[in-house]
């Protein structure tokens, strides 16, 4: 095992055990619950650390409370509200905002002090074995995208989905604080903005709704939706490829993070979105004919019962799931509630469609005989989000008197914001030249 010496703040030196380990410094630090200094950057580990990170393994991963993380997952931009709408995405945030002021260095708008709500002050950790090789998951800032996105030559960052997507590209944007706010796209329910790192290389990061990855001209759009706004155009953005400096530069990569959300339970079975991932990997391996793009396929995790009094994560799966069972013997009101919604959204079916997903990814990956990347990427998420009832739209950390009794949807900063954490703790683990990974 090689040991490799870092230079921490203050002339320090942090020793960290690990076979090919390197550790990406940044000056601001926090501590974990131990008192232990956590980097503001991601480590660089092995192959096998992306199926690692947020999975119910060993140990398995835990939620730590953690209140020096609070300042570290605020949030310094005043247009994401705009973006998704005031009242809906940020308000249970904004009231526990003392306000903006101006910094007088930059003249660009900052907090003037936050009450951090209890969702943002949590941290992932990891079972001891993964955090030992991969190093502990932290909070995404700008300077560990710019370093991630500078280093893989990634010029676009496309999140294709439903809203769970777009709360989690909302997330990122303001989690790297981009330079440039959101710009509406009408004709395909989206947005783009960019931030520009260091002054040399911009990122575009775009948003576009679409829930089943497919074009209205797909003969395998359900005829339920064949005339509603949805699935909209997003084929010619991505094929457009990253812009620099006024033109398409092929030598970048874009980031294609997709997922088929979470409005299928009105088709009975998954006959449409098992089908919709395949056709979507069939277009990648065969029509795209984009090899150095870096492909990702999100998991989707379900709702959660009764958030609206949840105020902390489960401890496990199995707490969840004693939860869960507790509520289904019931015949309470909320036990009740929580059968209807079981019904209408059918959350107990989600595990089903990302076993698939899980699947075909795996397949992807097995198969040499196509034109796309080498490989396409799973961002499991659910395990981890799965151990989060609190912070919801509809939990109780939200104070907005209006807000509705949204069990799905997570407030911001909060959950969202360490699917990011996760994607880029995994990209930092990729070759500057993305090889096939078994």
């Amino acid at each position: 095992m090689k040991v490799l010496g870092i230079k921490a703040k203050a002339g320090a030196t942090l020793m960290i055990g690990a076979g090919a380990l390197l550790f990406l410094y940044s000056e601001e630090s926090f501590n974990d619950g131990n008192g232990s200094a956590l980097p503001t950057r991601t480590l660089v580990g092995g192959t096998s650390c992306s199926s690692r990170r947020g999975a119910d393994l060993g140990s398995g991963g835990r939620w730590e409370k953690n209140p020096q993380a609070g300042p570290l997952m605020q949030y310094g931009l005043p247009w994401s509200p705009v973006v998704m709408g005031r009242g809906t995405l940020v308000k249970a945030d904004e009231l526990h905002l003392e306000g903006w002021a101006t910094d007088p260095s930059n003249h660009l708008p900052s907090l003037r002090s936050t009450k951090y709500r209890d969702p943002s002050t949590y941290v992932w950790r990891d079972d001891p074995s993964t955090e030992e090789e991969c190093g502990p998951m932290v909070p995404l800032n700008g300077d560990a995208f710019c370093d991630t996105t500078i280093r893989l030559g990634i010029g676009k960052v496309m999140f294709l989905g439903d809203s769970l997507s777009k709360y989690h590209s909302v997330a990122l944007m303001n989690q790297i604080r981009a330079s440039e706010g959101a710009t509406s796209m009408p004709d395909n329910g989206g947005y783009y903005a960019s931030h520009t790192c260091s002054g040399r290389h911009t990122v575009k990061i775009v948003f576009i709704t679409n829930k089943l990855l497919m074009e209205k001209s797909s003969p395998a759009v359900p005829d339920t939706m064949k005339h509603t706004w949805d699935p909209l155009p997003w084929k010619e953005e991505y094929m457009s490829g990253a812009l620099s400096g006024g033109g398409t530069d092929s030598s970048l990569r874009t980031l294609l993070i997709v997922n088929t959300g979470a409005h299928h339970g009105k088709f009975k079975d998954y006959t449409y979105v098992n089908k919709a991932i395949d056709d979507f990997l069939s277009d990648v391996k065969t029509k795209f004919h984009r090899p150095k793009d870096i492909v990702v396929l999100r998991t989707t995790p379900p709702g959660h019962p009764a958030c609206e009094k949840m105020d902390h994560p489960f401890e496990n799966e199995a707490e969840r799931e004693e939860f869960i069972t507790s509520l289904t013997k019931d015949d309470t009101p909320e036990a009740q509630e929580w059968k209807k919604k079981l019904k209408l959204y059918q959350w107990d079916k989600y595990e089903k469609m990302n076993e698939h997903l899980r699947e075909a990814v795996r397949m992807y990956n097995k198969d040499d005989s196509h034109s796309g990347p080498s490989n396409v990427h799973l961002l499991d998420v659910s395990h981890m989000t799965n151990l989060r009832p609190d912070g919801h739209m509809g939990g109780i950390d939200n104070k907005n008197p209006n807000k509705k009794v949204d069990c799905l949807h997570y407030s911001l900063p909060g959950p969202i914001d360490w699917w990011s954490n996760l994607l880029f703790a995994n990209l930092a683990d990729l070759p500057t030249h993305i090889t096939r990974l078994r």
